[in-house]
């Protein structure tokens, strides 16, 4: 009796202890790992890189660069280090910071890629400057910014063709865009004058950008009339003259301003 009495017992020990909820086992945490690192890092690069004065960003990028051969895997160096060779205008390593964040599956902001590009843009670096923009496309998705900086690419390398294509996908993400709409004017400026005036007209409204299409209004107006400078024409000699007084208003120091409406007035006399 005392026999089966000890067995019940023991088993019921087994499957209460069995039946009870079991705690959650951790599992093999890397946090330990990873504060050791971080340690180790800001023992190396004491507060956030980007904020350094400027004299020790040089040499916190060194510091950074050789971290990141050690630890290729480390995402804060590479955000760190990409900021840095932004603020120094190394376009090549910040590029090459932004592909390791991409391969870490952390892809930087838009805003990073698109103030790469710009600097590549500005020394005349263009490929590399083509490279970041359809990277953070590929990463984030097209943007109107992001195709405004890559229309300009374009035209800088006379690429006329796939410019006016990043600019009517731009105008398409954002038709109300007065960037989007001005650099598409300027765009059709010479190519299609009428479409260009049309763009124009609609900056009328956007207090920024009223002076500069006013301007360019009179002298598409002005562009016309010349093609065909005959007394059917005479509306486009009109409007010119319009555009530019108004301009005038807007404008009353611009010293070529008074020639050229008293040529205008001259010919809107001649056939009066």
């Amino acid at each position: 009796m005392r026999l089966w009495l000890l067995l019940l017992l023991c088993c019921g020990l087994n499957w209460a202890v069995w039946a009870q909820p079991k705690a959650v086992q951790p599992a093999v945490s890397t946090d330990v790992a990873v504060d050791s690192l971080y340690l180790r890092y800001r023992t190396l690069v004491p507060i956030p890189a980007s904020t350094l004065p400027v004299a020790q960003r040089a040499k916190a990028l060194q510091t950074i660069v050789a971290f990141l051969q050690q630890h290729p895997n480390y995402t804060l160096g590479y955000t760190e280090q990409a900021l840095l060779a932004l603020q120094t205008e190394r376009t090549t390593l910040l590029q090459q910071s932004l592909t390791h964040l991409e391969r870490l599956k952390v892809p930087a902001q838009p805003a990073v890629y698109l103030s790469g590009a710009q600097i590549a843009h500005a020394q005349k670096r263009y490929p590399l400057a083509l490279k970041l923009l359809q990277q953070a496309q590929k990463q984030h998705g097209p943007t109107d910014a992001l195709l405004l900086q890559q229309a300009a690419v374009y035209q800088a390398l006379n690429n006329a063709t796939d410019a006016l294509k990043a600019l009517q996908q731009a105008k398409q993400l954002a038709p109300k865009n007065p960037a989007v709409l001005h650099a598409l004017a300027q765009n059709y400026q010479s190519s299609n004058p009428r479409q260009s005036a049309a763009l124009y007209e609609q900056l009328l409204s956007y207090t920024d950008y009223r002076p500069a299409a006013l301007v360019a209004l009179g002298g598409l107006h002005w562009q016309l009339y010349q093609a065909d400078p005959g007394p059917n024409n005479r509306p486009n000699l009109k409007k010119a003259a319009e555009y530019y007084r108004q301009y005038g208003q807007l404008r009353p120091k611009d010293d070529t301003l008074p020639q050229l409406l008293a040529h205008l007035d001259v010919l809107l006399k001649e056939g009066s």
